[in-house]
């Protein structure tokens, strides 16, 4: 009865949407068993949209302004200011995501991708990943 709560909840929340995007299944993260209680950290304000990022910020700042409106700051490519956005995408991260995460992500960037990196169990990728969306979290405090 609680997973069903909980799945009802996760879709009545716009704030979720990122969210529903890869998290699946009630348990735990993979990412919670991590070492480093500052790497478990950057990756849950991440994944939670606990950032100011121009996708958070701008819509905190005007309700009313749309998604589809709320541009990256950063560079000229005209892109919405998310999350997959800045480790995948964003001009200003590239020499942080060459460093640290692996080509198969880098490379012809998607969605799909991106979902597979935010779930991925392997320890060593999710240890990369943190440090990469702290140096995203560097530049948006």
């Amino acid at each position: 009865m609680y997973e069903q709560e909980w799945h009802y909840e996760l879709s009545q929340k716009s704030s979720c949407t990122l969210y529903r995007s890869f998290k699946l299944n009630l348990e735990l993260e993979k990412y919670l068993t991590l070492p480093n209680s500052s790497d478990k950290i950057n990756i849950c304000k991440f994944r939670y949209r606990n950032t100011k990022i121009p996708v958070v910020i701008l819509g905190y700042r005007n309700r009313y302004q749309p998604y589809e409106e709320r541009m990256c700051s950063m560079c000229n490519r005209n892109e919405i200011g998310d999350e997959y956005h800045y480790i995948l995408q964003c001009p200003t991260f590239q020499s942080h995501r060459r460093k640290l995460l692996n080509n198969y992500y880098v490379r012809n960037p998607s969605m799909n991708k991106f979902s597979q990196l935010l779930q991925s169990e392997n320890i060593k990728i999710q240890t990369k990943l943190a440090k990469l969306i702290k140096e995203i979290r560097k530049i948006f405090r």
